[in-house]
């Protein structure tokens, strides 16, 4: 659970939560509401502040510009009907994170749910109720919206776009969007269904977010590539990219990577042979990496290498080959 501002601002104004998809690959899929982030430009611009919360019930929360940050994310899709928003995440993601399961079915009446946000822009919080039967907002139940009742803690404006769960499974099956539940007012809320969500973003959720070079994340699954650049390339946390080509005799190949080092740490090492020593290894802290290698023996030799994300979970990459 995280909450969500302006870059450039030290504040919060709603919340949201990374969302798990079936390859479970740890894509940055992070779920909230659409009156909160509803515009690419809005999400360009979006803040996603980490961990701002206490070690223990009742202690001393962080300071707000002291905890954990990621700047920028991409709007994959958004509507008004459930409210709800999906972004992906660019900036760098801190250590520590859980993605949230969800169901994207029917969720019977009395379900008891919990909801972890962030009131008012405060460290999170936790309130408790159950999926009431009663009508909800904007004119009645209806397939895009259903209705949660508090047992202890309200919700308050900040909390917008948090996940509901059930207690029982731990799945998210909505996302707030408004009701009169405030402090001193322990009433109800309304969420939009993840039921009405998912089939707008089961695409994203099938399989996470790749390129076209996949699958190849072994050294016997090497991308043939050939002298050029490839753009756009996506490397995960313990998925590894894999490309070869064949060097002629004479020829020296260069492979030179591009990426935000800042958005996570690309490496790259090259063989001449699967399960070899590599000839050559890029582990640098810059926006680029790059490995060379000179053909000396009389026929064309084949090479790969690998692509390696060190930190964070997931990152965009050029590549580009040169044969000279």
């Amino acid at each position: 659970m995280s909450g969500i501002g302006i870059v450039g601002r030290d504040s919060l104004f709603c919340t949201g939560q990374l969302l798990d998809d079936q390859a479970e690959d740890l894509t940055p899929y992070w779920l909230t509401a659409h009156h909160c982030v509803g515009t690419a430009a809005q999400a360009k611009s979006a803040e996603i502040y980490w961990l701002y919360q206490t070690a223990r019930c009742g202690g001393p929360p962080p300071s707000l510009r002291n905890v954990p940050r990621s700047v920028g994310a991409t709007l994959l899709a958004s509507s008004r009907d459930a409210d709800f928003t999906l972004l992906m995440i660019e900036g760098a993601l801190p250590a520590g994170l859980f993605w949230s399961g969800w169901t994207g079915g029917a969720v019977p009446d009395g379900t008891q749910a919990a909801v972890i946000q962030h009131p008012r822009g405060d460290y999170k919080r936790i309130s408790f109720g159950f999926k009431d039967a009663g009508a909800a907002c904007q004119g009645g139940q209806t397939p895009h919206l259903l209705r949660v009742s508090w047992t202890d803690g309200p919700t308050e404006p900040g909390s917008s776009g948090s996940g509901i769960f059930r207690d029982d499974t731990h799945q998210l099956f909505g996302q707030l969007s408004d009701g009169p539940s405030a402090c001193g007012r322990e009433t109800y809320d309304c969420f939009g269904a993840f039921a009405a969500t998912y089939p707008q973003i089961k695409g994203f959720l099938r399989g996470g977010s790749d390129d076209a070079s996949e699958p190849n994340g072994s050294c016997a699954q090497a991308r043939a590539v050939g002298a050029g650049t490839l753009r756009g390339r996506i490397v995960k946390i313990g998925s590894p990219d894999w490309y070869s080509t064949s060097v002629p005799a004479g020829r020296t190949v260069t492979v030179k990577l591009a990426f935000r080092n800042a958005e996570g740490d690309v490496d790259l090492a090259g063989f001449t042979e699967c399960g070899g020593a590599p000839f050559a290894t890029s582990e640098g802290s810059g926006d680029g990496e790059q490995v060379s290698f000179t053909n000396r023996r009389g026929r064309a030799v084949a090479i790969t290498w690998r692509v390696d994300l060190a930190s964070d979970t997931r990152n965009q990459y050029d590549m580009t080959v040169a044969i000279r």
